[in-house]
């Protein structure tokens, strides 16, 4: 044992209370650090789940930010030890809360735009009372949950956000259901669509736009006015596939429809559709293959069966009685294409079976972001709820009748993810012809 210079026993502890004092500060700057992190990972989840399930901004949405607030506050203030640059705590706590405070200011504001709770009805009058200039209400019932009906519903909300003259940004309220995504022709299908569509009616609230997003969805409203002579509603409609064939408007330009019915298309000329396709593959026949269940599809099959494509024996009709297996589409000289048909089979167990298909052109648009196809021919989800958003505003500042304004037809395009083009042997040089890239390096 030591001794010290009086002859007595060195008693001094091996670890001194500095050096203690330092460990468990550390550890507590450790424990800090990484709750900061779980806190932010843990608000992260939360946005994405609020998202996905609709579920409404306010005070949940707030409880997220004060969330990613508390999270850089921690973690700002634990970095200068953690990386070993000795600052006064009162420094750290500071510079922690500024930046805490900073983040909670400047997040965004992720309830511009509400979304209703159908059942509560005090909710939906409480927050209509504090709209002094201008309020708009409106249910949105979409043909199925799908990548072209969600993409064509933000596009209407965010655009509705900006045009419309809100002195209160949460007088913008609006309320979506979703029907099924099979074919309306389907007895069943169309008894659901009829069920959601009077439960819409059923509730007390009175709202200033009915939208429907796709044919089915428009169809069911069109069907339950019919049924109930209801004229006075304002019905919009967004990427319907053929309005006129379908009954919703009596022609697309000039019109003089004595309804309260307007919107805009999903497309034009069908004759364009195979037209696009062949650019991309002009050595190549093409097959437009759907199952005859969806009057969509077998409306395009009528316009396209007049093209010279069918004539010249370029193009091919393929109708099933069912979706379409990988045995009706494995012929390797043939582009395959399709409809309402496809769009379904990749939202369902098909997608796999599709991705072996050698030639497959899709048309939704968020195939070609997705990197599901190489080539898509279509036209642009984003502006069609652009175009509907423009139509309300429209109606609402000039006080026109929907049924005098025209249509809206979107032009078709051709996109091209160039990784997806580059995976199936596809050359730079025909990715060029495409309107709108993805995935491209150059």
């Amino acid at each position: 044992m030591a001794k010290q210079k009086n002859g007595s026993p060195d008693n001094r502890d091996a670890n001194p209370p500095t050096v203690r004092n330092r460990s468990t500060r550390k550890k507590i700057e450790f424990v800090l650090f990484f709750t900061g992190i779980s806190l932010l990972v843990f608000a992260t989840i939360l946005v994405f789940v609020f998202q996905d399930i609709n579920i409404k901004g306010g005070i949940r949405y707030e409880i997220v930010k004060v969330i990613l607030a508390l999270s850089a506050a921690l973690i700002v203030s634990q970095i200068p030890g953690m990386i070993k640059i000795n600052l006064p705590v009162g420094i750290r706590a500071a510079g922690g809360i500024g930046f805490g405070v900073m983040i909670y200011l400047l997040a965004p504001n992720m309830s511009n735009v509400n979304s209703l709770d159908p059942n509560d009805e005090t909710e939906i009058n409480d927050e209509l009372g504090k709209c002094s200039y201008s309020k708009v209400k409106l249910v949105i019932l979409c043909s199925g949950n799908n990548d072209y009906t969600r993409s064509i519903t933000t596009s209407l909300v965010n655009s509705l956000q900006t045009l419309l003259p809100l002195k209160n940004k949460k007088c913008l309220l609006y309320d979506i259901h979703y029907g099924p995504r099979e074919p309306y022709d389907s007895t069943a299908i169309r008894n659901t669509y009829r069920d959601e569509v009077a439960n819409i009616f059923n509730r007390d609230t009175e709202y200033d736009y009915y939208v429907s997003i796709g044919t089915s969805a428009s169809l069911a409203f069109k069907d339950y006015f019919r049924e109930r002579d209801i004229s006075d509603k304002n019905l919009v409609f967004l990427g319907v596939t053929d309005p006129v064939a379908c009954g919703l408007v009596t022609t697309l330009k000039h019109r003089h429809d004595s309804t309260n019915i307007g919107g805009v298309a999903y497309c034009g000329d069908f004759a364009e559709l195979p037209a696009k396709i062949h650019e991309i593959y002009p050595h190549n026949k093409m097959a437009y293959i759907y199952w005859k269940a969806y009057p969509q599809d077998r409306q395009i099959a009528g316009r396209i069966n007049n093209t010279s494509f069918i004539q010249d024996s370029i193009l091919q009709i393929i109708e099933l009685n069912n979706l379409p297996t990988y045995a009706n589409m494995s012929d390797t000289s043939l582009v395959y294409f399709s409809w309402v048909t496809l769009e379904n089979l990749f939202e369902s167990h098909g997608i796999e079976m599709l991705r072996n298909v050698k030639h497959l052109v899709s048309t939704t648009q968020t195939h070609a972001v997705q990197g599901l196809v190489p080539f898509v021919v279509s036209t642009s989800d984003y502006e069609i709820g652009a175009k509907g958003a423009a139509l309300i505003s429209e109606n609402l500042k000039t006080g026109k009748r929907l049924g005098l304004l025209d249509v809206y037809i979107p032009e078709w395009k051709i996109y091209v993810n160039c990784l997806k083009a580059k995976e199936k042997g596809i050359s730079k040089q025909r990715t060029a012809i495409a309107d709108q890239r993805f995935d491209c390096s150059d």
